[in-house]
């Protein structure tokens, strides 16, 4: 049989190229295995505050966020700080189909417009505000933009400013939380009361209200024609029909979106959703409410705090932290694991066994639970016991996991390591074509197994062969290639293969393309 390898580096990859989209390049599902690559933008690489509280992308594809220090733009290359006449913190962003960047701060608000050599101007809409007497004191947390008007939002009020004039809406004296736009409809939630719809000027009940009372609505988002996702801060997620009835949807992924926070959500593509939480990074789920991937500090986030999320024409998540800006590539057909914490080392091999899936690397043999590619697997690797040491190469030999080590050859045997031979140093392994013998390359020349479909043995060192083999391919029936770096030898072995002999011996590297990518078969 083959022996399924992966190859691996000091990080891994699981290349599903099943799941490429065809049109238009995106993956149709996010592959749930390993991690999507994270690219970290550190505060000392955009030179400005920690905390992003808000993100925008506008048809050129640059990022803007409301950053603590003022508008902080990205054009894929530079980071640039605009900040705001008053100095506050920027809490909010948004842009409109003219191209006009909105934000708000404490006690102001406006839009920016481009200018010649990537200047922008601020234009100050909070001058148009008539009363002042807590203005001056209230923070645009949120702008909702649309066709003929925008809202800026603060706890108290909306702020809206239409044909050029600022009126207030206010819910009755209750405070607000948030506005969700959902198409063409627009949500408010009041405090206590619940969550309305803004309907020709007037705040309306939602029918189903509620179900959502003291639950605090942090997104709204659409499912199918007849529904749309409720996302609420620690009670999970709800169904809420065109007619306004709210259900609580009952799915797998609720458990750890409640415990995690939810602090906001955007729709992905085919089907899934992200959602960012204050204590646990993005979890990304299927239209069957099941977790499809979740990304935190553990496996590639600077922290796990995610003040903000949306998505980019590559169809990548962007994530305003608590503390630095992260870009999610979802849409790519690799996933990465990576060893932040230093705990597995550097991996030099990795085979796929009976459900598992181990990594052979400097420190040892390291196994983690492997639930195939369709199936959402946050990988967590543990030491197999009296592993220790070099891990070079691992096979399969019929039934049996065999595993080529700095101190000798082992096989697993009831999930430790069982030595076969003390020979130390197994390289690599190559089968004898048309034979039941098995070379092995390792540290002080060549030895010869037997695999007799069922089980391998270890049978002898050939004497002849005194040097290091870290290379081996198969030349005809009796002779092979072998070598180490800076030299090649070509042996040819008796028709019983008990003896070797050298019968060419080559200082060229060069030589070493011989046995470039030659595939690994197993009697």
């Amino acid at each position: 049989m083959v022996s399924r390898k992966c190859s691996i580096a000091y990080i891994f990859w699981f290349c599903a190229f099943f799941v490429l989209y065809m049109n238009t390049g995106y993956c149709q599902t996010i592959i749930p295995t390993g991690t999507p690559f994270v690219k970290q933008y550190k505060k000392s690489q955009y030179k400005a505050g920690n905390q992003n509280w808000s993100l925008a992308i506008d048809k050129e594809g640059r990022i803007y966020s409301a950053n603590t220090e003022g508008l902080l733009r990205f054009d894929g290359q530079y980071w640039r700080i605009y900040p705001l006449p008053n100095h506050s913190t920027v809490r909010s962003v948004a842009i409109d189909k003219a191209g006009r960047i909105y934000t708000g701060g404490r006690g102001e608000f406006g839009y920016w417009t481009s200018k010649a050599f990537g200047d922008m101007t601020y234009h100050s809409l909070s001058k148009l505000v008539a009363d002042k007497t807590y203005f001056p004191n209230e923070e645009i947390w949120k702008i909702i933009v649309e066709d003929h008007r925008v809202f800026f939002h603060t706890f108290s009020k909306s702020y809206i400013w239409e044909n050029n004039t600022i009126r207030p809406l206010i819910a009755k004296g209750e405070p607000f939380l948030f506005p969700h736009q959902l198409n063409n409809q627009l949500f408010f939630e009041q405090l206590p009361s619940g969550l309305h719809e803004f309907k020709a000027g007037k705040l309306v009940p939602v029918q189903g209200k509620e179900i959502l009372r003291d639950k605090n609505v942090l997104a709204i988002l659409p499912f199918d024609k007849d529904n749309s996702i409720i996302a609420t801060a620690r009670h999970g997620l709800y169904l809420m029909a065109s007619n306004g009835i709210i259900k609580q949807w009952s799915i797998p992924a609720n458990a750890i979106l409640s415990q995690s926070q939810i602090n906001n959500g955007i729709y992905l593509y085919d089907g899934q959703y992200a959602f960012g939480t204050i204590q646990n990074g993005v979890i990304i789920i299927n239209k069957a409410g099941e977790i499809v991937q979740h990304i935190n500090k553990n496996n590639g986030l600077q922290n796990n705090t995610v003040l903000s999320i949306v998505k980019d024409k590559q169809q990548n998540i962007w994530v305003g932290l608590d503390n630095g800006i992260d870009r999610i590539e979802i849409n790519s057909s690799l996933s990465f694991y990576t060893d932040f914490v230093g705990k597995i080392g550097t991996v030099y091999t990795s085979i796929i066994y009976q459900g598992k899936i181990y990594l052979g690397t400097n420190k040892g043999l390291f196994v983690s639970e492997w639930k195939g590619l369709n199936n959402y697997n946050s990988l967590d690797f543990a030491q197999v016991p009296n592993s220790n040491g070099q891990v070079w190469t691992l096979a399969i030999f019929g039934e049996d996991l065999i595993c080529g080590h700095n101190e000798g050859t082992f096989k697993l045997v009831g999930g430790k390591l069982e030595k076969i031979s003390k020979i130390t140093g197994g390289w690599i392994f190559k089968p004898i074509f048309g034979t039941k013998n098995i070379l092995q390359g390792n540290y002080t020349g060549l030895s010869k197994f037997v695999f007799d479909g069922t089980q391998i043995q270890f049978v002898q060192q050939f004497s002849s062969i005194k040097e290091p083999v870290r290379f081996l391919a198969q030349k005809d029936n009796h002779s092979f290639w072998i070598g180490d770096w800076g030299q090649v030898q070509l042996i040819d072995f008796d028709p019983g293969f008990q003896k070797a002999r050298i019968l060419f011996t080559s200082m060229q590297d060069s030589l070493l393309l011989l046995n470039a990518d030659l595939p690994e078969f197993i009697p």
